[in-house]
């Protein structure tokens, strides 16, 4: 009867470990979905960063066509990025490099779980 018991409680503990296993083994693939979904939004808003915002060039002027309105140009044909550029082209970096770590580490919890 003892062994019984014994066996009973052994199924019972295994059958809770392996319920409590599964939950975590779903929480660590919820979270890997989710970090990699953010990388990839930050992949997309990085690419979209690219081009300089109003703003971010220095050196254009305004220059009168033939018909004497006013157009956009630039001072001899050129101009230069701005350190706000520079700047926010840097923060995109670091926040790619961040949530690409989190998806990293996200998927290793989830790996290592499986």
């Amino acid at each position: 009867m003892k062994r019984l018991v014994f066996v009973f409680l052994l199924l019972a503990a295994w059958a809770l470990s392996a319920q409590e296993r599964m939950s975590d083994l779903d929480q660590a693939y919820e979270d890997a979905r989710v970090e990699c979904t953010a990388l990839k939004d930050l992949e997309a808003r990085r690419e979209e960063g690219r081009e300089p915002l109003p703003g971010e060039r220095l050196g254009t002027v305004a220059r009168k066509s033939q018909s004497g309105k006013s157009q956009p140009g630039t001072v001899a044909g050129n101009s230069r990025l701005a350190e706000q550029y520079f700047a926010r082209q840097e923060m995109l970096d670091q926040d790619l490099e961040s949530a690409r770590e989190r998806c990293e580490q996200a998927k290793k919890r989830w790996n290592d779980l499986k």
